[in-house]
């Protein structure tokens, strides 16, 4: 075995797991593999404004490109601000490697310069902490930590690594390549039982969650729906895409801020056929939707099993994998013949199209303030279907989700369970270097821009072209309509002092403009796209558009 410092095994083993990318903020712990990284040069890095918006960078990439393709690298004293953005990953299901320089380990415990425990902080929100005690054990850390993080039900995973391993050296094993994963298949019993009682069903739904969109199982699920002629409804956030939301079946998001018509079907289903879903509080409307008589739940993880809904039967397995299985029973139990000359199909496509017919209604205004849903109306149209969208918590994060028509999986990426204020921007940085090829929006408050505006000079330095709506009302608005209701408009902590963005903007060697007229969104989204550098539109929008609710809210809010 050869000998070599910790960086270099470090470097040697991201190059052997084919991680192509590193976000990195400098600092004395990690100065030694960024000088490596530098002297190798063959994985790109890439060194945000802050390791908060890094993280978020690193999970935009890795959900875009379906594992754990890019790993951050933090100095000790900056280590806790990826915290945000790891639990994120973990609610999200977002395969992440945080890997955190500290001090040497003969300080450990003396309250040294900038010691902080940090497999202490991260290990409860992790899928695998892990603190490096030894030189030689570092490429084995990172070569578990990769396969950890992409594996199973994906999540984070973070790396304590004393600044000394990293100097040190030692004989050390290289990895030929990453662990390979071989997804499990679901027990051939179940898997009949399952087809037998959707067979039976009357009103039989699919339910399409991330879990979905992780398998890289879109077409299974729709080809499993067109055997049946069953609706498909999807998850709120990283569920949608995974069928076209202008297939005749897919009839949108779940929750009180997705589709009325597939809350309508849900509801009136005699059986759910629920993959890689957590039936989260949005989308089961504060659980208040009651499942029916068959619940078939198809999870990679066993602990959601029952979490939430007893199912009838639970399958465990790889989503993609499973659904391959009852599609091959089920093409010898039912007739063949185009979906859409079965009975059930005239009542699903007329419910649809009322319900198109209302949404696009709603996005057609020409006022002025910008009304929220023509300024999602108009990026839907102004993309083509690779287009990625990436919105923030908030109205703002609602409105994509209501509004935009996703044709593609992994095309829009929200902050779902955690709903980050300040995640899409720098999300969006991330999805752009994992798919440079299509044009990439993020739709954020202006709030939410205060917290990642200044990753502007990582876009212009690193000349990532990725364009940014700002939703600029002067307000937290949904905390703002939220205290409109509850406390007869008294508003504490709310109202933004916002600079000018635009010239903001410029200031960082990026463009932009400001639409204060809806007939003008179109063409400034033509000159966004045409940019080079990245492109602000500070969009005037109306604050009393209240967010899009098609369900029941939260009882807690309201």
């Amino acid at each position: 075995m050869p000998l070599l410092s910790g960086a270099k095994g470090f470097v040697e083993t991201l190059k052997a797991c084919r991680v192509g990318l590193v976000f990195g903020l400098t600092g004395h712990t990690i100065m030694e593999v960024a000088d490596e990284l530098a002297k190798d040069g063959k994985i790109k890095s890439v060194y945000p404004r802050s390791e908060l918006t890094g993280t978020y960078m690193a999970y935009g990439y890795n959900r875009v490109s379906g594992g754990a393709k890019s790993v951050c690298l933090w100095h000790v004293a900056g280590s806790t601000y990826a915290a945000p953005g790891v639990v994120s990953a973990k609610l999200d299901s977002v395969p992440l490697v945080v890997v955190c320089g500290n001090v040497t380990a003969d300080c450990k415990g003396k309250l040294a310069f900038q010691e902080t425990p940090v497999f202490e902080v991260f290990q409860p929100i992790t899928k695998w902490a892990y603190r490096v005690e030894r030189v030689d054990q570092l490429p084995w850390a990172l070569h578990l930590a990769i396969y950890t993080a992409s594996s199973g039900r994906p999540g984070p995973v973070v790396l304590d690594v004393p600044f000394d391993k990293f100097v040190d050296k030692a004989e050390m094993s290289i990895p030929e390549g990453p662990i390979e994963w071989v997804p499990p298949s679901g027990d051939p019993q179940a898997i009949k039982k399952a087809c037998d009682i959707l067979l039976a069903a009357r009103k039989p739904i699919l339910i399409a969650g991330g879990g979905v969109a992780i398998a890289n199982a879109g077409y299974e699920a729709q080809r499993l729906a067109e055997l049946l002629c069953m609706p498909i409804v999807t998850g709120w956030c990283s569920g949608k895409g995974v069928v076209s939301e202008e297939h005749p079946l897919c009839l949108g998001t779940l929750g009180g801020f997705g589709w009325r018509v597939a809350n309508e079907f849900l509801s009136e289903a005699d059986c759910w056929c629920a993959v890689g879903t957590t039936f989260s509080q949005v989308s089961m409307q504060d659980w208040s939707v009651k499942p029916p008589e068959n619940l078939i739940h198809i999870d990679i993880d066993p602990s959601e099993f029952g979490k939430i809904y007893k199912p009838t039967l639970a399958i465990l397995g790889d989503a993609k994998t499973v659904l391959r299985q009852m599609i091959e029973y089920l093409e010898t139990r039912v007739e063949k013949r185009d979906f859409k000359e079965h009975p059930r199909y005239r009542e699903i496509k007329e419910r649809k199209d009322r319900w198109l017919e209302e949404l696009d209604a709603k996005c057609a205004s020409d006022a002025k303030p910008i009304d929220p849903y023509r300024v999602i109306k108009e990026i839907n149209l102004a993309l083509p279907p690779n287009g990625i969208v990436a919105g923030d918590a908030g109205n703002n994060g609602c409105f994509v989700l209501h509004v935009y028509k996703a044709l593609k999986p992994r095309t829009v990426l929200v902050s779902q369970k955690g709903s980050a204020l300040g995640f899409s921007f720098p999300a969006a940085i991330g999805a752009k270097l994992a798919s440079p090829e299509a044009p990439v929006v993020a739709v954020e408050g202006d709030g939410a821009f205060h917290y990642n505006c200044t990753e502007l000079a990582t876009a212009v330095m690193e000349k990532i072209p990725v364009i940014v709506v700002v939703m600029n009302d002067g307000y937290y608005n949904a905390n703002r309509q939220i205290a409109n209701h509850l406390f007869e408009g008294r508003q504490v902590w709310t109202k933004l002092n916002n600079p000018d963005w635009v010239t903001l903007a410029k200031s960082f060697g990026a463009e932009g403009e400001r639409v204060d007229d809806a007939n003008s969104l179109r063409e400034a989204l033509k000159r966004a796209l045409r940019s080079e550098v990245p492109y602000v539109i500070d969009a005037i929008i109306d604050r009393d558009v209240p967010a899009p609710v098609t369900g029941k809210l939260w009882k807690i809010r309201w």
